[in-house]
């Protein structure tokens, strides 16, 4: 996902990069390979995994809409 200065130059940018992630398959094999890890009948090791791969996530997508308008914090 690109960076944008301002909401409304950027929206048409990041519009265009949600439909591609709303198109990927990524979703699909993340959501199969949490089932498998769940699988793993070690709780020590599941654990292990899980929090590895989760600590290392700094973005989460969601279909939910946006607010309506931006939000003004300390002048910007």
């Amino acid at each position: 996902m690109q960076l944008v200065d301002n909401y409304q130059s950027g929206f048409q940018i990041i519009k265009r990069d949600m439909n591609a992630v709303k198109k990927s398959i990524i979703p699909f094999g993340l959501m199969y390979m949490g089932k498998m890890l769940m699988a793993i009948p070690s709780h020590f090791l599941r654990n292990f995994i899980i929090s590895f791969i989760s600590n290392r996530e700094t973005f989460v997508f969601s279909n939910v809409p946006g607010p309506t308008k931006g939000y003004v914090i300390v002048g910007n």
